[in-house]
């Protein structure tokens, strides 16, 4: 079974049905580790070996064109993902004016002591003013914290793919490479910026790691809660779901773990790439300077 689109739907398909969730649940973990042997067996040593043909060190326009591209995909990556944190403050806030209009609909239905005409419609037209006014207000702060950093890393990814297209056309290595340099020093600096955006949402952002976290999380919640609850099992089916869902939230905590170790040493990897960067520009520069 692997990571297609036959393999998804049928960990979506036997997740939905109730017998069948803790197939899901091996049929996704099959999934995640054949990508993974995959991804260290085929792509990893292509990434610590340079193929055959590989090109001596960088000259400055190859400096630039690197730098720059590199730039712009980091800042595009910053930009995508502080948005979708938006998207996902505002779907919170949502849900969260659910729950208002369920609490304000049933407790003023069982608290309020005299009577109103037409309850339910009165009441779901109060709920409904409440509930919006909750949404409305809670999507304006969201939007009020949020926008200023969005136009931040939009004005860092237009600023940087600009001057990346720029540098990519026949000719324009003749120019003074001194003002790329210099771009491609302050994106240096910048890239703290964005590999802090990004180690903070990224964990949020991939569907996969998503859905293999809600799959152990509710393994380990739904398991024990059976056993519990249970009293017309034998004693030896409770101790499963009991055990088994011990299993469960250990996956869930080794997983999390891991996918965090991993989000940081791809911080990591980008951190060294830059301050190794940022030392040849530093010296391309001073070359450049003093003549």
């Amino acid at each position: 079974m692997d990571a297609t689109n036959l393999g998804w739907s049928i960990v979506l398909v036997t997740a939905l049905i109730t017998y069948l969730a803790v197939i899901a649940v091996g049929v996704g973990i099959a999934i995640h580790a054949r990508a993974r042997a995959f991804a260290r067996s085929r792509v990893v040593p292509l990434l610590g070996n340079p193929p055959l043909g590989t090109l001596p060190p960088m000259d400055v326009q190859s400096l630039l064109l690197e730098g720059l591209s590199e730039a712009q995909r980091l800042s595009q990556e910053a930009l995508d993902y502080e948005r979708e944190a938006r998207q996902n403050a505002v779907g919170i806030v949502l849900f969260v004016g659910l729950i208002v209009w369920v609490v304000v609909f049933l407790g003023f239905a069982l608290a309020v002591p005299f009577q109103l005409p037409n309850p339910p419609l009165s009441l779901a037209v109060l709920a409904s003013f409440v509930s919006g006014l909750t949404v409305v207000l809670g999507s304006w702060l969201v939007y009020l914290r949020r926008s200023p950093k969005i136009r931040e890393l939009e004005e860092d990814a237009s600023f940087y793919r600009t001057a990346w297209m720029r540098q990519t056309p026949p000719g324009s290595a003749t120019g003074e490479p001194r003002a790329g340099l210099e771009m491609l020093l302050r994106a240096a600096t910048r890239s703290s910026v964005w590999r802090e955006v990004r180690a903070s949402r990224r964990f949020w952002h991939d569907p996969i790691a998503g859905l293999a976290m809600f799959i152990l999380g509710y393994g380990a919640i739904f398991l024990p809660f059976l056993a519990i609850l249970g009293a017309g099992l034998p004693w030896e089916w409770r101790a499963f779901l009991a055990a088994l869902g011990t299993a469960f939230a250990a996956g869930e905590i080794w997983f999390v773990r891991h996918w965090i170790r991993d989000i940081q040493s791809q911080d990591d990897r980008d951190r060294r790439s830059w301050e190794q960067r940022r030392a040849a520009i530093e010296a391309e520069l001073w070359r450049i300077l003093s003549g």
